[in-house]
């Protein structure tokens, strides 16, 4: 990381007040109250360790581009992407985590395009399986697919 932590700090501080005023508090407590505290815990740590994966892959892709970053800073800058595209269009904002690099934009910018279409094709691959077994996501009238379909259409 070439710049102190600090202006990052801020714009967190920021962003999650920003985010705090136009979510409804009550709907988030009340929400969080039916969960079982450890399914919650369950899936906390799940996502933790699925962006540790993220963070090698990207650690990998920048290493290809000849820019080593060590793992720790991967995984910080990983989850400051992960905030910058929750608080931007589109997840615009992941591409901001090359901004904390010290190495040319021509060569830390392409990492991370090529890490987004991985996860697209991650997830792809992962939800293949669950839209052969599960038959409701298809149209019952044809066997189309469920994007092509509506159900106001009938059969």
């Amino acid at each position: 990381m070439r710049r102190p932590p600090w202006p990052l700090l801020l714009q967190i501080a920021v962003s999650g007040t920003l985010l705090a005023r136009r979510v409804p508090v009550a709907d988030t407590v009340a929400a969080m109250a039916r969960l079982q505290p450890g399914t919650f815990a369950t899936a906390q740590a799940l996502v933790l360790v699925s962006y540790l994966g993220r963070a090698q892959r990207w650690a990998a892709l920048l290493a290809r581009a000849r820019v080593r970053i060590r793992g720790v800073t991967a995984y910080c800058l990983t989850l400051a992407g992960v905030g910058y595209g929750l608080v931007t269009p589109g997840k615009v904002g992941e591409f901001a985590r090359v901004l904390h690099l010290d190495a040319p934009r021509s060569r830390t910018l392409a990492s991370t395009v090529w890490d987004r279409m991985t996860d697209v094709l991650l997830l792809e691959a992962l939800s293949l399986p669950a839209f052969v077994l599960f038959p409701a996501w298809r149209d019952p009238c044809s066997g189309r697919t469920a994007p092509s379909w509506s159900p106001r259409s009938g059969c």
